[in-house]
């Protein structure tokens, strides 16, 4: 029976490719929310309550991205681990069936 895992190099190269997108969306949505503010300042009832709506989207997404900083590098750190982990595990255990006879 064979085992077939992908190369600890390309799960790393995939992880550090979506850890790039993800920081890359991130930049581009405190660019983005950075642009919102009304046109002018709210005259009437209406005006204010989309002034009040559109500080809390700003906060909101504001707020995620708080929350998801450093995430992402530290799920690349841990898949990178074990990646080179399951790599070396692969090896030895390779080495051994070797040493056994077996394969």
């Amino acid at each position: 029976m064979n085992l077939d895992i992908d190369d600890p190099d390309e799960v790393i190269a995939a992880a550090t490719g979506f850890s790039t997108a993800i920081d890359t969306v991130g930049e581009l949505v405190t660019l983005v929310t950075g642009e919102l503010e009304p046109p002018r300042r709210p005259g009437s009832a209406l005006d204010r309550v989309l002034t009040d709506r559109l500080g809390w989207i700003v906060e909101t997404f504001g707020g995620a991205l708080r929350n998801d900083a450093g995430r992402t590098a530290l799920t690349l750190r841990q898949i990178t681990e074990a990646a080179r982990a399951l790599g070396a595990a692969d090896i030895a255990g390779g080495q051994a069936m070797r040493g056994t006879g077996a394969g």
